[in-house]
């Protein structure tokens, strides 16, 4: 495995975007993937391995490579993962030719969102033609008269469902800008959850590497595939999965609604604090150490005046730090400089 050169990409990268897909989660979907794979005449003999290889997906994003190899350890020889810039591509209307798309997008910035609007607009190109997604509109037509820099243009040329498989946090699923997204084109106004819409939970957190070896295995929230499945074979797919998976111990989930993955905690069911709350929050529970580790050292009476001072004084550092973080009024010091009134 080569280490990617930064500068050597035709467009702007983020070093902590860059962790590859383990083989594991790939696994996972196979089922799916089979199930949905463009097979021209369901009576005739040809077997699996020879279905896959004609079965052409496309990732993307592109870190060094894996997705590709990864795919064809599987069967899967046509995969359309080269580095190239996504979004340069949909716009000049040079989007390869494929029949699945599958990736797992940046988690920076709004990868996610125009990875997310982009999908959903190639699975349902006919309901869609011309939507208004979080407040930025995607346009599902040939051509395009604005030069707004928000939108995202796609010309679907076969007007063919395209399925897709997306990895993202699984606070995506709880997000306006995905369930709106997964809303368009939808005729029931009262359907909170489409039926082209399914989830794939791992039996365990999905473990990333980094080309260079840096950072941690595991993210610190849990993944899980976001699938968009043609609405004429959603059973077949279901099916297939379950079928797939019956009698294993340790084998992913399949859901079909978000209430359901919050009955079986697969995603957050709180909304996340902001920076001040998160920072009072962990100031509490430093603090909440700090009272633990002098009650044990009174108890035993063991060094409980060098205990005492060396924690509070560590209590006052971490303190004074956040009081200093971010602040235009103070010196570098934590004296301020200027009067707030």
């Amino acid at each position: 495995m080569t280490t990617p050169k930064y500068n050597e990409y035709q467009y702007k990268v983020n070093y902590n975007d860059h962790f590859e897909t383990p083989l594991i989660a790939y696994q996972d979907i196979l089922p799916l993937l089979d199930a949905i794979q463009p097979s021209s005449d369901s009576s005739n003999n040809e077997n699996q391995e020879s279905l896959r290889a004609c079965h052409i997906l496309y990732d993307p994003y592109y870190c060094d490579g894996q997705t590709k190899r990864h795919m064809q350890t599987l069967g899967f020889s046509k995969v359309q993962h080269e580095k190239r810039d996504f979004y340069n591509d949909i716009e000049k209307n040079q989007v390869p030719e494929y029949h699945t798309f599958l990736t797992n997008p940046p988690y920076s910035g709004d990868h996610k969102e125009k990875c997310v609007r982009y999908a959903i607009s190639k699975l349902r190109p006919k309901q869609v033609g011309s939507m208004i997604t979080d407040g930025k509109k995607v346009l599902i037509n040939d051509k395009d008269d604005s030069d707004n820099g928000n939108e995202v243009c796609v010309n679907d040329s076969d007007g063919m469902a395209k399925p897709f498989f997306i990895l993202m946090p699984n606070y995506v699923a709880c997000r306006n800008y995905f369930r709106t997204a997964i809303l368009s084109g939808i005729k029931d106004s009262d359907q909170a959850d489409p039926l082209d819409i399914l989830y794939v939970v791992p039996s365990t957190p999905y473990e990333y590497d980094h080309p260079e070896g840096t950072g941690h295995d595991q993210p610190p929230f849990s993944s899980i595939w976001f699938c968009g499945i043609p609405s004429d074979r959603v059973q077949s797919a279901k099916k297939a999965f379950r079928k797939a998976h019956e009698g294993k111990s340790y084998s992913p989930r399949l859901v079909s609604t978000l209430a359901e993955l919050k009955e079986l905690g697969c995603v957050p069911t709180m909304k996340r604090k902001n920076l001040k709350q998160r920072l009072k929050s962990k100031l509490k529970l430093h603090k909440l150490g700090t009272t633990n580790v002098n009650a044990t050292a009174k108890l035993f009476q063991t060094n409980t005046p060098t205990i005492a001072s060396s924690q509070n004084t560590k209590e006052n550092s971490l303190m004074a730090s956040s009081r200093k973080r971010n602040s235009k009024y103070r010196d570098e010091n934590g004296t301020r400089k200027k009067k707030r009134f």
